[in-house]
């Protein structure tokens, strides 16, 4: 007992120590420099990465002594921040050479996507005259050649690029969009960008420098900042971070000295000159965003803001409605909903609504990618989708959002939100999420969670396993969706893999074959009784764990017509046992169990 209850305290410590490898951070600057900062203070400075710069300049001019800035980085943390606050107050880390003190270490490759339509062959010049300038920075302390480690590509060609041993990290100017001509063309650029980043597997982080004063579009920037915000509210294991007071002085750019010949100062991006819905997303998100630099300066500008405009508020009427927490809601699928939209302008304003949709309906949180969800993407993003026939509406109820369920079951979970325009203020309202879910039942607990992808690690992003706090849901895996099953049905279950939820059920039966379609165990054919279906029967294969739904074919037994509900790389489904390969092979039954003891309680983190 004693070495269960260890073993058991040292999955735990482990699953704590990588949980924040479940989380992607983002980072959002004016200056390029404040990538640097964000690097060493956020990576993890004893792996490796290979970088993907989207910039229109190749940010890595020379630093007197670089290599001594290496050796620095090579420090324990306590000495490290010393030197970082050093660099900090005397400006030694610019916009144009940040990247050359991480060349080879942490950023091991570095692929740099270069904008517009030049020619591949004028690419690659102007690339090895970088690349040379690296080697001759670099000789002194770093001996080998780094032109082999550092790449140039076009935007359509350089994932082949991509090391599928190397966690990423991407650095995207919103220079780089100068190119294009329209704010259209833009804003398709960069969401083509943010496409790519959003699908790779082993994401370690995204940087965003604003680099206002190298724009030649700044009359439009909000467009483009509305769509990296609502990306990066929309992704839910980010950690953004946001410096809107963050100043990189002195600035020795060549650009910056431009302006000092005019007897002016080097203009920056001013976030209280913002768009309503650029505010409105902060306002909204304001649990989401980190701001570290001036945090009381950005208090008060929210609650400025906040006083200053009255916002769209979604609100959720009910017959019977359970709140799990604030906008997030549990509704019974007997029982009618509706949406009221709180809004000053009645009359006047143009509603607009969204829900937001998977990218993909599988994601993988962890830095495993030989088992399940093999490349799926890092970043658990929702895509917002407008509700067109639902345009204008000032209240909306469920059977309008029956469509966007799970489509086979009209049952699960979906998050909404509007866009409110007075003339030419527009404003985001609260997001409201809605479980519709069929019955109390164990089966109708697990309903709850359709129309959610698959995320392998799911268990990473949830708060404590100490105390049993389960995250909100974004999806689960297979494991997380039949214990999520059982803690909503009132069964004390904690979380784990399939070997590890069996140890926490009672056995039923071992099935070891089928005879004429029907499962055969240690005491012939299985048994099946509505009453222990609905209580939840587990049918455990090893690798994959799932419930059974619906007695279907010879009815009594369990056989290979018998409706089985799981969850494996996709969204949760309800499909035939024959269906799965898994049944192919022998496997366990279970069934929950009520525990009151205090030391089960403890064992299984409750």
């Amino acid at each position: 007992m004693i070495a269960k209850k260890i073993l058991f305290f040292v999955f735990i410590i482990i699953i704590d120590a990588y949980s924040n490898d479940a989380f992607v951070p983002f980072y959002i600057e004016d200056n390029h420099a404040g990538t640097f900062y964000w690097a060493v203070n956020n990576l993890d400075l004893s792996q490796d990465y290979q970088l993907v710069v989207f910039d229109e300049h190749f940010d890595a001019g020379q630093i007197v002594n670089s290599d001594g800035l290496r050796q620095s980085l090579q420090k324990g943390h306590e000495e490290r921040s010393v030197d970082i606050a050093r660099w900090q107050k005397e400006g030694i880390i610019q916009s144009y050479n940040w990247l050359e003190p991480l060349i080879s270490h942490p950023f091991k490759k570095i692929l740099w996507v270069y904008p517009g339509k030049e020619e591949f062959g004028s690419l690659y010049k102007k690339a090895n005259t970088y690349f040379s300038m690296f080697d001759a920075i670099l000789k002194k302390g770093i001996p080998q050649s780094l032109s082999g480690k550092l790449k140039v590509s076009k935007f359509a060609s350089y994932e082949k690029s991509l090391d599928s041993e190397l966690l990423t990290v991407v650095t995207i100017d919103l220079d780089y969009f100068n190119v294009f001509k329209s704010n259209q063309d833009r804003n398709n650029a960069l969401e083509a960008v943010l496409d790519s980043v959003n699908k790779m597997p082993r994401l370690a982080g995204v940087s965003f420098s604003i680099s206002y004063p190298y724009l030649n579009y700044v009359t439009e920037l909000d467009s483009m900042l509305i769509t990296i915000l609502s990306r990066l509210m929309r992704t839910g294991n980010a950690r953004l971070q946001f410096e809107p007071f963050a100043k990189r002085v002195p600035d020795r750019s060549e650009k910056a000295k431009e302006f000092y010949k005019k007897h002016k100062n080097v203009p920056s991006y001013n976030i209280e000159e913002a768009s309503t819905l650029v505010k409105s997303f902060f306002l909204q998100q304001k649990e989401k965003t980190i701001v570290s630099i001036s945090n009381d300066r950005w208090t008060d500008l929210l609650n400025k803001w906040r006083m200053e405009y009255e916002l769209p508020s979604l609100k959720m009427e009910a017959e019977e409605t359970l709140e799990l927490k604030k906008g997030t809601y549990y509704q019974l699928a007997s029982k009618q909903f509706s949406v009221s939209l709180a809004d000053k302008y009645q009359q006047k304003s143009v509603v607009s609504w969204y829900f937001l949709k998977p990218v993909s309906n599988s994601f993988n949180v962890t830095e495993i990618q030989h088992t399940f969800a093999s490349n799926k993407p890092k970043a658990i993003y929702y895509k917002s989708q407008e509700m067109g026939a639902l345009k204008n509406k000032k209240q909306i109820g469920s059977r309008d959002l029956i469509p966007y369920f799970d489509h086979a079951t009209t049952l699960g979970q979906i998050s909404f939100f509007a866009v409110v325009c007075y003339g030419k203020d527009c404003f985001l309202t609260n997001t409201l999420t809605v479980a519709r879910f069929k019955d109390t039942s164990y089966l109708g607990q697990l309903t709850k969670v359709f129309n959610l992808p698959y995320i392998f690690g799911e268990r990473l992003l949830t708060d404590s396993i100490v105390s049993n706090k389960w995250a909100s849901k974004l999806g689960s895996d297979c494991s997380s969706f039949i214990a999520f099953g059982g803690k909503e049905f009132g069964k004390k279950i904690g979380y784990g893999n399939p070997k590890q939820l069996a140890d926490q059920m009672i056995f039923v039966d071992n099935v070891k074959s089928f005879q004429k379609s029907i499962a055969i165990g240690d005491r012939g054919a299985v048994k099946l009784t509505p009453e222990g279906i609905s209580d939840g029967l587990i049918l455990n294969f090893g690798r994959h764990i799932v419930a059974i739904y619906e007695d279907r074919g010879v009815l009594g037994v369990l056989d290979k017509d018998d409706l089985i509900i799981h969850q494996l790389e996709d969204y949760p489904q309800i499909v035939p046992l024959n269906a799965l390969k898994q049944h192919l092979h022998p496997f366990k039954i279970y069934k929950f169990r009520v525990m009151d003891s205090i030391k089960e309680k403890v064992l299984l983190g409750q």
